[in-house]
């Protein structure tokens, strides 16, 4: 059987136990659910960019009398999108590409970007250039047949995302130390009426059988109390009792012994044997004491 020590001790590490490992795995959980919604957060950036970029340029084709790719309109809207530390820090500057229907890079306002038109394909992909990993929305205009390609950087992104999923987190990580102080002062309090009772038992004496006022205590303890209190009702009568019968036998026995006393006194008058006086004498002694 599981034996508990101290109750304040097993509840301390149980509740603080339970605490902590129930506040790690959703620490888990929560980390790697906010990631994962960032990540998506930025896909849908991606696609949302390229479909406006392919909007505006769809725009001023249709304006223009001739059906032709506009470079200078291209620059003077998304020319300036270029990776700087300047902004917020939850920033993330975009990087695109365009080329015309023959398949020409027409356009791009991030020159380390791979330049491959062979193999393009619309959708997600993750591709590489120069040591650095991009995140890449492609699409093509059906009407024109030009491609767009919207990319971040992916070591951007995974520091983005992380910063925002650790800040999710970090205000319970925060509060996790106030929560463990307060369990521990609420326990202690609540354990209080113990030491209570533990000290006003610890300081009696063992004549002191006076009852514990059981009002003073919680419901849960009150019980204890009336039993503790029935205990010291029973054993002051048993106490009662003994007394009683010590002082009805010691009566008892008066009477007697006084009339031994004085028929060995009258013996002890009468003998003339030293023998006889020796063994009144002793005998004397013994009922004396």
């Amino acid at each position: 059987m599981f034996h508990i020590s101290s109750i304040k001790r097993f509840l301390l590490l149980a509740v603080l136990s339970l605490i902590v490992i129930a506040w790690s795995l959703s620490a888990v959980f929560n980390y790697s659910s906010s990631k994962e919604q960032v990540e998506e957060l930025f896909d849908a950036e991606l696609a949302q960019m390229s479909r406006i970029l392919q909007s505006v340029m769809i725009n001023h084709i249709r304006s223009s009398s001739d059906a032709y790719l506009d470079k200078e309109l291209l620059v003077e809207t998304f020319g300036h999108q270029e990776f700087t530390e300047r902004g917020h820090k939850y920033e993330k500057k975009l990087a695109f590409q365009v080329w015309d229907a023959q398949g020409h890079l027409f356009f791009e306002n991030f020159s380390t970007l791979p330049k491959q038109f062979d193999g393009l394909k619309a959708g997600y992909e993750d591709i590489k250039a120069q040591g650095l990993v991009w995140r890449t929305f492609t699409l093509k205009d059906a009407d024109f047949g030009f491609w767009l390609r919207a990319a971040q950087r992916e070591d951007v992104r995974t520091e983005l995302t992380s910063d925002i999923a650790i800040n999710t987190i970090l205000p319970n990580l925060i509060m996790l130390p106030v929560l463990v102080f307060f369990i521990v002062l609420l326990i202690r309090k609540g354990l209080s009426p113990l030491s209570q009772i533990s000290s006003a038992l610890k300081g009696r004496g063992y004549q002191n059988l006076e009852e514990i006022q059981a009002s003073n205590y919680p419901i849960e303890l009150k019980h204890l109390v009336e039993e503790l209190n029935d205990l010291f009702s029973r054993v002051m009568e048993a106490s009662n009792r003994e007394r009683r019968f010590t002082a009805d036998a010691a009566h008892e026995l008066r009477t007697p012994l006084a009339i031994s006393k004085v028929h060995l006194q009258n013996i002890l008058q009468v003998s003339e044997s030293e023998q006889v006086k020796d063994f009144v004498s002793k005998a004397l002694l013994g009922i004396e004491r």
